[in-house]
């Protein structure tokens, strides 16, 4: 059995595990020169040095918003030094990059190789297309099975609000998000109550003037005192926005928090629709949380995916 899998981020390294388990053969396809998916930083948030989209959302500081107990592989856990539950950015890198390597996963890693396009033959075998993103050398490579392993979510989703387009202060979606200190002494909206809004929030906390979180839900922690709650937004100014409780507030930066739509894989012919119900189906991957040192879940999870 021959496996093309395509991202070496988390999922794309959990899958080559099992691949590697069953005794299949199997090549890594990644666009970028790093494992470790979304979690690897960058300031770049629109090309990347080799003119390919950046997929990474990761920002300066970014904390999990889960307890480690609940982010390993079966089998490989965090260092016993790591006490702490709630992680940095770079420990859960780090993770994945001592993974990758303990696993041997690394030597079938194809660096800045892009998928350019997949196409199922009549064999029942697929047809992987790539290009070297250096050399801009272009091969071709047949395989049993593919699993896209490099995420279903990209472009960022702005809602239509009311006199949006006529805002002459910053506007950025938080894929856009890398540092706390461009926004010091800025009165910032961030839009979106969820946890990239909740842990940016207590990042520009430190550094802005005035942070305002507008949210549909209950916040479920304590933010800090210099973060002010408010109900969704009715309508934008050209400095300032109308909330639905009826107060207005002056802002300079508006931050949407607002998640992603899905990604359409461009790389799968649409002349060959199988291909969009066979690919969802190909490992039955089955998961053991050991969530007995977590502080905050005292009890073990066993299901499947």
């Amino acid at each position: 059995m021959k496996v093309a899998i395509i991202g070496a981020g988390p999922s794309g390294l959990i899958s080559a595990k099992y691949c590697a388990d069953a005794g299949f053969d199997y090549d890594i396809y990644e666009q970028t020169g790093a494992v470790g998916g979304t979690w690897v930083y960058t300031d770049k948030t629109d090309l990347d040095e080799n003119d390919l989209p950046v997929h990474s959302s990761m920002y300066k500081n970014l904390r999990t918003n889960l307890p480690k107990e609940l982010m390993t592989f079966g089998g490989f856990t965090y260092p016993e030094e790591l006490k702490r539950s709630y992680l940095y950015q770079a420990e859960v890198l780090q993770y994945f990059e001592n993974f990758t390597k303990h696993f041997h996963i690394d030597e079938h890693i194809k660096f800045f190789s892009y998928v350019k396009q997949i196409e199922s033959l009549t064999n029942g075998k697929w047809l992987v297309k790539l290009l070297d993103v250096k050399s801009k050398t272009e091969t071709e490579h047949i395989y049993n099975v593919v699993m896209v392993c490099n995420g279903h979510y990209e472009k960022p989703f702005i809602p239509d609000i009311k006199g949006a387009s006529g805002f002459e202060g910053m506007k950025l979606h938080s894929h856009a998000y890398r540092i706390a200190e461009i926004f010091t002494g800025k009165t910032v909206l961030i839009i979106g109550g969820g946890p990239s809004g909740i842990d940016i929030s207590r990042l520009l906390s430190k550094v802005a003037l005035k942070v305002f979180l507008s949210h549909r839900n209950v916040i479920p922690i304590k933010l800090p005192n210099s973060v002010y709650l408010k109900p969704i937004v009715k309508e934008i100014f050209k400095n300032s926005v109308v909330f639905n409780d009826g107060t207005e507030e002056n802002i300079d930066v508006i931050l949407y928090c607002t998640g992603k739509v899905i990604y359409k894989h461009m790389y799968l012919t649409q002349n060959n629709n199988p291909m969009y119900n066979k690919i969802r189906y190909l490992i039955n991957v089955k998961i053991n949380f050991d969530m007995t040192n977590c502080k905050t879940c005292k009890k073990t999870a066993n299901f499947t995916l």
